[in-house]
């Protein structure tokens, strides 16, 4: 009896060990391989491009930076540069503070209606650009757009005020497809969660609505705001498909129509595409430090042990601020949809 109650663990050692190291190593093994599928989808496209874009052109198998020369001195390829930083600024200028407000119209006052509302921006989000685009052309373009035709037969104006086909119709476009949108989704439940009574603390020290707004609510909520923003901007810098729609027909070029030109050419010039490419790759690595760092870095204070969440009373405002949210909602999907 002795001897096989000492036998039993010396015998069942060596397997459990044995277990052990399997379960380990194959949980090591399927994490290298996950490594190695995503190393695959992502660095190999990425390294092909960097690599392809040293080469002077398709012929040479010599590195050089004379691909980098050639395709900086394209002609226009200052003005795309310019014109993408035109449109995502200000963009992002109107479309920013635009999203904070109706966010915190939705999350931090009594407003009717707020989570249908805020389901709308939803869909405003995931409707399909092209499809919205088209019918925002409907609306606005300069020949046959209906709100020009409109204007013109009742005598308010002469000739077509709105034209999609220019920088504001762009601007319009990424406006009412997803840069307020986006926004609006990721804002909202961040100004939902805040504790309400750091804006109780803020009213009892004489600061009003408003106030307490601009000079707290803000503040803490900075990094998530900047987080949005950095979203926002990349999302921003990679836009193609309005560019290339309302942009061609009026010689109007950015960053990324300017690539999608270099391939198309006859013959391809792949080496000056994989410069632009490689380019903006350089300019989106910092701003995702910088996202990162934002979304990690913790700066606030407990004030109190249990959240206790309040709405700001809009009193005699609440249906004028709800009609006005429907009535943006409403405008930016279902008027482009119902015209289509």
């Amino acid at each position: 009896t002795a001897l096989q109650h000492v036998k039993a663990p010396i015998i069942s050692l060596p397997w459990r060990w044995l277990t052990d190291t399997w379960r380990f190593d194959r949980s090591k093994l399927f994490v290298a391989l996950l490594i190695l599928v995503l190393g695959f989808m992502v660095i190999y496209p990425i390294g092909s491009v960097v690599i392809s874009s040293f080469y002077p052109d398709e012929k040479s198998a010599s590195f050089g930076f004379g691909a980098w020369l050639s395709a900086f001195a394209e002609p226009g390829m200052v003005e795309a540069i310019s014109n993408t930083l035109k449109v995502v600024l200000v963009t992002q200028a109107i479309g920013l503070p635009t999203a904070i407000v109706i966010a915190w119209l939705l999350a931090r006052t009594n407003v009717p209606g707020n989570r249908w509302l805020e389901f709308g921006f939803w869909i405003m989000y995931f409707l399909p650009s092209l499809a919205v685009m088209t019918g925002w052309m409907l609306v606005f373009n300069k020949d046959f757009g209906l709100a020009n035709r409109w204007l013109i037969a009742l005598g308010i104006v002469d000739e077509p005020l709105f034209d999609m086909y220019s920088y504001w119709g762009i601007v319009f476009a990424h406006l009412s497809t997803y840069a307020i949108a986006v926004k609006v989704m990721l804002l909202t439940p961040a100004f939902r969660n805040l504790d309400g009574s750091i804006e109780e603390a803020s009213r009892v020290c004489g600061a009003s609505a408003i106030g307490t707004f601009i000079r707290v609510v803000i503040p803490i909520l900075l990094p998530a705001i900047l987080v949005v923003f950095l979203m926002s901007l990349i999302r921003g810098l990679e836009a193609f498909e309005i560019e290339l729609v309302l942009g061609t027909p009026i010689e109007f070029q950015v960053y990324t129509t300017k690539m999608y030109t270099l391939v198309s050419d006859n013959p391809p010039k792949f080496a000056g595409a994989g410069v632009l490419a490689t380019s903006i790759l350089l300019l989106l690595i910092p701003l995702l430090g910088v996202q990162r760092w934002a979304s990690t870095r913790r700066s606030s204070v407990v004030v109190t042990g249990q959240a206790s969440p309040t709405k700001t009373d809009l009193g005699r405002w609440r249906w004028p601020v709800f009609a006005m949210l429907l009535a943006v909602v409403c405008f930016f999907s279902l008027l482009p949809l119902g015209l289509l």
